[in-house]
């Protein structure tokens, strides 16, 4: 084995943690004996000598061989430098006009991309490496694009990921993106009718519900977002999480989750405050580690796949707006625009410009390798 140089051990618990802080990766010992054996292992022995010094310790052995190959703490991690998404908010027309909205969706612009666009600038972006296209709004099912930009993603060998507010989804249209969508993510902002019309309007709640037991069911890894306004996820935490422990219960043998938004920002009737954004951050959590228990470190050890560190920040991805313009983050509301794909050349802004900004990205569940401790 070539195993990492940077090896910090921590004990805990009576457990041993071999840490690699420059790969981010570590592996967990029972006892001393174990200990003896992954040293040589780092000292550079062959697991033939190992299991001749430590003929008595088989069970030991194949212990820490087990935790190594199933880690993959021999390899170096590295960036995924090669992958990225493309983002595209097809329309900002909306049937809803939630209250925190940052995009402000409302009617359609006057001078949005037409199909044949945006199926331009899929095929253009598979081309030179993008795996996943996310589609968003206003409400993607506004959009006469919405099934082309589909079928166009997977027959360029993309996978797929809408996000609606999940209101308008009749049998038709679900009908005709079955086999078009690997995940969705559908908006719910309240616990009932009641709370939920007074974020997102009159209706939505059971739609929106009747629509994640339709895409559940049809074994689509599917998603419910929630992002309570200021107070509510306070005044009414108990029901947030008898709501979400519901469901988390009832869809228990599919792919299914609950993400609650880390933090409000400025919206169409929301003003965002850092002071109660700290607040309402921890609230977020505490809610999280109720619903999941141990989701920060799930969280950690899901972005490690395969010999990559997975980014789960959208910066560095392309994202375009329904208008053309062109950003390298998905929260277009936060950060500038590079240009226009109608006004400049596809390959340019993914040979320089994209390759650029990713070099640039940082991992937001990561340590820096210097702080790092497990």
């Amino acid at each position: 084995y070539l195993l990492p140089n940077d090896i910090i051990i921590k004990e805990c618990y009576n457990y041993y943690i071999y840490i690699s802080p420059k790969n981010g990766n570590w592996i967990v010992l029972e006892n001393d004996v174990q200990q003896d054996i992954i040293n040589k292992l780092i000292d550079g022995e062959t697991v033939a000598t190992i299991c001749t010094q430590f003929s008595q310790n088989m069970s030991d052995i194949n212990y820490v061989l087990a935790q190594i190959e199933g880690r993959h703490f021999e390899y170096e991690y590295i960036e995924n430098d090669n992958f990225f998404n493309l983002r595209i908010y097809l329309t900002n027309n909306c049937n809803l006009r939630c209250s925190h909205c940052f995009m402000y969706a409302d009617k359609a612009f006057n001078n949005e991309l037409s199909v044949d666009e945006i199926i331009m600038t899929i095929e253009k972006a598979a081309k030179v490496g993008a795996q996943k296209l996310i589609l968003t709004g206003g409400e993607v099912c506004l959009s006469k694009a919405l099934i082309p930009a589909l079928e166009c993603a997977k027959l360029n060998g993309m996978s797929t990921q809408v996000l609606t507010n999940g209101t308008l989804w009749n049998d038709e249209l679900f009908k005709k993106t079955l086999g078009l969508i690997d995940e969705v993510q559908i908006s719910i902002d309240g616990f009932n009718e009641e709370v939920n019309s007074q974020i997102r309007g009159r209706g939505a709640f059971d739609k929106a519900l009747s629509t994640v037991e339709k895409f559940v069911y049809s074994s689509i890894s599917t998603s419910i977002i929630i992002t309570p306004l200021y107070g509510y996820i306070e005044k009414y935490y108990d029901e947030y999480l008898s709501f979400t422990s519901n469901l988390v219960e009832k869809y228990k043998n599919y792919d299914f989750l609950i993400i609650f938004g880390n933090e409000l920002i400025d919206g169409r009737n929301v003003k965002a405050s850092p002071e109660r954004n700290v607040q309402y951050s921890e609230t977020v959590k505490r809610i999280c580690e109720d619903l999941y228990p141990n989701s920060e470190l799930t969280t950690f050890v899901m972005n490690h796949k395969e010999n990559f560190i997975y980014k789960n920040c959208g910066y560095g991805s392309l994202t375009v707006n329904s208008n053309g313009d062109f950003y390298f983050c998905g929260r277009i509301y936060e950060v500038k625009k590079y240009g226009n794909i109608r006004t400049m050349d596809f390959d340019d802004i993914i040979k320089f410009e994209l390759k650029t900004v990713m070099r640039t990205v940082i991992f937001v569940n990561m340590y820096s390798e210097r702080d790092m401790v497990l």
